[in-house]
């Protein structure tokens, strides 16, 4: 009945549009929107002699601005201003848009100014500069996207509301936007990039940095001094720190690969992952779960209520008393056999109350290797719960270890111990059978009863539902590349069926597996919406569902990959189609 519904309404939609053919949906499409051609445009330009580690100083109301770097020892610009022609006065506002340009003592100002006192209308504007490669830039637009090429000096851009992209900077680099995404390269001196809410991608930075976003993703390959990342709800990932790291972020996933300095990094509940510990460390998650790998550095690390999982390294000692707490997740700490260590390890249980209470507190324990002389003590308070201590001083003991969990299970491994740690998924199917056994017999007939029904009627339905979609298969057969006409020519994009596109694919690349992810030994599957152009090109990348680290790996490959176009009526159209990936270790 459904599929008869949306058949009626296509039809019905096609009477009162009066037309049946894609030509006349595109004639009606172009009589809406007037074509590019029909604009008028006026171009300024000019150009100054200047000398090197002088500076540009661009100010404007609206504009793009491209940014090239040359050695040939002047400023050179030209400014195009559009108009859409049917507006009314169009040609006396594109002649009253202001472009001054002057010598500085210290380099050259371009000016522009929108008569918005005047204008009612629709400016395009784009303003292409030249600079020596040695120079300063200093740009501040009230709207319009930035992008400059490699220049020596120190940069300042900044955007009420476009995307700023720059190649390398030789000096200080402050990049700020009102909304759009910031990408930069490598910095050799001091960073500050700074978004209201886009996604930041950063190069190498020999000085320090300081990144933040109101809800975008943050990624950074390195920073020598100290890095500074917020996120108002993204995604955050840095590689390498040469000093301390301060990561935060409301709800997103923390990766983090090594820092000489400290490190303190907190998310209200995604997942935070450290790939080197040697500085003091300090984790929080309001429930996400924490990996630490080559653990060496004092650490304090808490999650409400995720799992916690380190690996401490054999080199020397470790250098301060450390604390891994979580609320109800696990706790796993795999221990080198050389490492002296003294190990400090609690289980406070809940107090006795309902069945699924009391059997959480005797599925929780301290569970170790049998080379870890534990030491265990229990205190029982009847109903106000029992704690559960162990205690161990490995070869002769060293700094503390203290692991506390309120309802999880503390478990110590020897590295490379050839026992496997099954035991939390042997507890969760404990627990499943245990309470499904609770179920009254009298309750499993009553279900079993409305499982039978439900099957009766769902047959019932299936037999109507096959002889209803036979008779609209027909006709939706009909329709169907009409319907692909309608939609391509209205919203210029046409969704087709995966399996449709893939067929299509001429040119593919394989997502590497990320390190983190197979050092965490992370895999799942990641689907994708990929928007294809008429010419086969991947022009985006949404990411649908999967593990972010994943995710955004199968995403970097999928960009590089082409398909034969996709043709209505012999016009090549966009497409968006889905991609599904997965990602296994061998």
């Amino acid at each position: 009945m459904k599929t008869r519904f949306q058949v009626g309404w296509l039809l019905a939609l096609v009477a009162a549009l009066g037309a049946n053919s894609p030509a006349a949906l595109a004639q009606a499409r172009e009589a809406q929107a007037p074509a590019k051609s029909a604009r008028i445009s006026e171009e300024k330009s000019g150009s100054f002699a200047v000398r090197d580690g002088q500076r540009l100083r661009l100010v404007s109301d609206i504009g793009n601005v491209r940014v090239r770097t040359e050695n040939s020892g002047q400023v050179s610009y030209r400014v195009r201003v559009e108009a859409d022609a049917s507006q009314p006065n169009a040609k006396m506002y594109v002649s009253r848009f202001v472009v001054s340009a002057r010598t500085m003592p210290d380099g050259v100002f371009i000016g522009a100014r929108v008569p918005w006192r005047e204008f009612r209308g629709h400016l395009w504007v784009t303003f292409e500069v030249s600079v020596p490669r040695n120079f300063q830039l200093d740009i501040n637009l009230q709207s319009g996207n930035i992008e400059t090429e490699s220049i020596d000096g120190q940069i300042s851009l900044v955007t009420g509301g476009g995307n700023i992209t720059a190649a390398g900077v030789g000096g200080p680099a402050r990049l700020e936007t009102q909304g759009g995404h910031i990408t930069v390269q490598d910095v050799a001196a001091d960073l500050s990039a700074i978004s209201a809410g886009g996604h930041i991608t950063v190069g190498n930075v020999q000085g320090d940095a300081v990144i933040r976003t109101a809800g975008g993703h943050i990624h950074a390959a390195s920073v020598q001094g100290t890095a500074q990342l917020e996120s108002g709800g993204g995604n955050i990932s840095l590689e390498r720190a040469g000093e301390g790291i301060i990561a935060h972020t409301v709800g997103g996933r923390i990766d983090l690969g090594e820092a000489s300095g400290s490190i303190r990094a907190s998310t209200g509940g995604g997942n935070i992952g450290v790939l080197k510990v040697i500085g003091p460390t300090q984790l929080d998650s309001g429930g996400g779960s924490i990996f630490l790998t080559k653990v060496q550095g004092a650490i304090h690390a808490s999650t409400a209520s995720g799992t916690i999982t380190a690996w401490f390294i054999p080199e020397g000692k470790l250098l301060g008393p450390s604390k891994l707490e979580s609320g109800a997740g696990d706790i796993l700490v795999y221990i080198p056999r050389e490492l002296a260590i003294s190990i400090d390890a609690t289980v406070e249980s809940p107090p006795e109350g309902s069945a699924s209470e009391r059997s959480i507190r005797k599925a929780t324990r301290i569970d170790a290797d049998p080379g870890i002389p534990l030491k265990m003590t229990y205190a029982d308070a009847g109903p106000a719960g029992r704690t559960v201590r162990a205690e161990a001083a490995l070869n002769g003991g060293g700094e503390v270890l203290h692991l506390k969990t309120a309802t999880g299970n503390i478990r110590l491994r020897y590295s490379g111990s050839p026992r496997l740690s099954v035991e939390p998924s042997l507890d969760v199917l404990r627990r499943q059978i245990e309470f499904r056994l609770k179920m009254s017999k009298e309750e499993i007939g009553r279900q079993l009863a409305m499982q039978t029904q439900l099957v009766e009627q769902h047959e019932k339905m299936a037999a109507h539902a096959q002889a209803e979609a036979k008779n609209a298969a027909r006709e939706m057969s009909r329709l169907q590349a009409w319907q692909r006409r309608f939609v391509g020519f209205w919203s210029g994009r046409v969704r087709v069926d995966a399996a449709e596109q893939k067929r299509r694919l001429i040119q593919s690349v394989s997502p590497g597996y990320p390190f983190l992810a197979r050092q965490q030994r992370i895999e799942g599957p990641v689907r994708l919406d990929v928007y294809v152009s008429a010419e086969g090109v991947v022009e985006d990348v949404r990411i649908l569902s999967g593990p972010e680290v994943l995710a955004r790996a199968a995403a970097d490959a999928v960009k590089q990959w082409r398909y034969t176009p996709l043709t209505v009526d012999g016009k090549p159209m966009a497409v968006v189609a889905n991609v599904d990936l997965s990602f296994r270790l061998n």
